[in-house]
């Protein structure tokens, strides 16, 4: 309502009682400075008091006549409405300014690279920019029938767009973790092997020496048997993951053909506003 109050040139507060207290004050001080006689005094009195009931009164109807004065211009036909000030607000033709932001905004989301939808805070900013340039009628003068439509479909398919890309994504990590963990495994094994023939070797070589103790050739069986038995749970991990990589290689071709198709939409969603730019001279 200040805005209203501001408007209609509404009067300043003051403290009620405010300019009869200071003129009292004024009068109390001079009592306190100068003496006079009692005659004088009392009639000094008399008038003091006298001229105070006529300002006392004056100010009564000043004040009567402010407060009426304030209420009569408070008459509803000459007051605004909320509503239809609601109504110029709704249906007010979006500004030059406000396109251009939008705009702007759009294109610094574009300029980056299609791992942005992977960002849910920053394509919901992107998406509410889209919406509110869709929205824009021809007869705004902003946007031609043919662009808005354009954003439109690309405002709808933003929330698929980053849902496929980021699943594409997750796909594409989780199956590079599998292969890296088999490239793993198969150093493993070829680790193990060595390892298993050196022990073979150094067992035929105590073999070949009778003159060594059987406790060496003891140690280095239980050495040779626990070489396998690692070997054997190496081979059976690499086994089943050697087992899923044709799906793999299959989930991983359509993740990168999802990002492929995002990522061509996204570069003509980029050139459709490279035009619109180069018609806003952004």
């Amino acid at each position: 309502m200040s805005f209203y109050l501001s408007a209609l040139g509404a009067p300043t507060e003051k403290a009620p009682g405010e300019s009869s207290n200071t003129k009292s004050s004024g009068k109390g001080k001079a009592g306190v400075e100068e003496v006079h006689p009692v005659s004088t005094c009392i009639a000094s009195s008399t008038s003091s008091i006298d001229k105070y009931l006529n300002d006392e009164n004056q100010t009564i109807v000043d004040d009567d006549d402010e407060m009426d004065s304030f209420y009569a211009s408070l008459d509803v036909a000459h007051i605004p409405m909320l509503s239809h000030s609601h109504e110029k607000l709704v249906t007010a033709t979006p500004s030059d300014e406000e396109t251009r932001k939008a705009l702007r905004s759009v294109q610094r989301f574009l300029s980056q690279d299609a791992s942005i939808l992977l960002y849910p805070e920053l394509c919901s900013i992107f998406k509410a920019n889209l919406d509110y340039l869709s929205k824009l009628s021809a007869d705004h003068g902003s946007i031609s029938t043919e662009m808005s439509k354009a954003i439109s479909e690309a405002s709808q398919s933003l929330t698929h767009w980053s849902r496929d890309y980021s699943e594409a994504s997750k796909k594409i990590d989780s199956i590079m973790s599998h292969l890296q963990r088999a490239d793993e495994l198969e150093m493993n094994l070829e680790s193990n092997k060595k390892r298993f023939l050196e022990e073979t070797e150094q067992l035929n070589a105590i073999k070949a020496n009778m003159s060594d103790s059987q406790s060496k050739a003891s140690i280095s069986r239980k050495r040779k048997r626990e070489i396998f038995e690692q070997g054997k749970t190496i081979k059976a991990e690499l086994d089943e993951l050697r087992e899923n990589v044709p799906q793999w290689e299959q989930e991983h071709t359509l993740a990168k053909k999802t990002q492929a198709k995002i990522i061509a939409e996204w570069s003509r969603l980029r050139e459709n506003f490279q035009n619109i730019e180069k018609d806003w001279n952004l």
